[in-house]
Parts: structure tokens; sequence; C-alpha cells
């Protein structure tokens, strides 16, 4: 993750500026694949258990693994989780957006503002970890759900906008 380098007069600047991270999948047959390799993500489409993502995170119950099973996330969805070592604080916007392989002349897009994760929802969702405590949990999560991308080809590209603590 590249930080600004630029210097602020005012100091709540930096801690009120989003922040972005990108990160980019081939798609095929609704399969995805992380375009460049050894991101700290965690990426599912359904089956998930607690312990799979305490132990990724390092942390305790951050998020709710029924929000990543089959009845939140439905066929057409992707759950992603980002270790940011606890350095997010709070999680603004995310945009899952899908391109044709007949080089993106259609695309679908499942936008979200920060919220609670829900276990019992088909929605697109985005959240933050983050507690006032600098060490304590501050990881992104996103789940984006796109009408017919358990079959789809292409390319998928998630954006994520948040404010670092």
């Amino acid at each position: 993750m590249a930080g600004t380098s630029l210097v602020y007069w005012n100091d709540k600047l930096a801690k009120t500026q989003g922040r972005h991270l990108q990160f980019v999948w081939n798609i095929a047959s609704g399969t995805p694949t992380l375009e460049v390799a050894g991101a700290p993500i965690l990426v599912t489409q359904g089956a998930l258990v607690q312990a799979t993502i305490d132990t990724f995170l390092g942390t305790t119950a951050e998020f709710d693994y029924l929000a990543f099973d089959a009845t939140s996330m439905g066929t057409d969805a992707l759950g992603v989780i980002v270790d940011m070592k606890g350095q997010a604080a709070v999680g603004v916007w995310a945009e899952l957006r899908q391109l044709t392989s007949t080089g993106g002349v259609t695309q679908a897009g499942a936008r979200s503002t920060a919220k609670p994760l829900l276990t019992t929802s088909l929605t697109t969702e985005f959240a933050c970890g983050a507690s006032t405590s600098i060490t304590g949990s501050g990881n992104l999560a996103f789940k984006g759900v796109i009408s017919g991308l358990d079959a789809a080809d292409g390319i998928l590209v998630l954006d994520m906008y948040y404010i670092s603590k």
C-alpha cells in the first residue's frame, strides 16, 4: 500500500482524506483469479467458517462468517476480507465492477458506502472493523453482488476507499 508523499499543512487533512486500494481478478466461468498474486486478502464465494477469518486476521469475530455464507452471499456474490493489520479507521465506500471479456463494452457494478455486513442479506455491503484503539481491529470487508457473476468471464475490479488510523 502506497502512502501519500504530500505533506499537509493541517494534520487533520491526513486523517480525513480517503486512501485507495484496488484489486483486479481475471474471471472465467465465474471463478476469479487474482491478477497479481500475494495481496493480503481472503476471497470467498460462499463457504467460510469463523476460524478461517479469525486466523487470517489475527482477531476474534471482527467479521461474522455468516455474512459470507450461501444465504447472505448467493451465487452471484464475491466476498473479500483485507488484512490491514488493524490500520483502517473508517470504510468510506467500495465498488466492484465486472468488465466483460469482449473489451469491457458492457459493465456491471456493485457499490456500497460503509455499513455493517448483514448475515441474512443478499445486498452489496462494505465494512470496517475499526475500534478506537490504534492496535484494535481495523480491517476491511466487502461483499459484492453482481447479477450473472457466477458464470461471468472477463475482469473484476474492486476499489476500496478508507480513512487510515
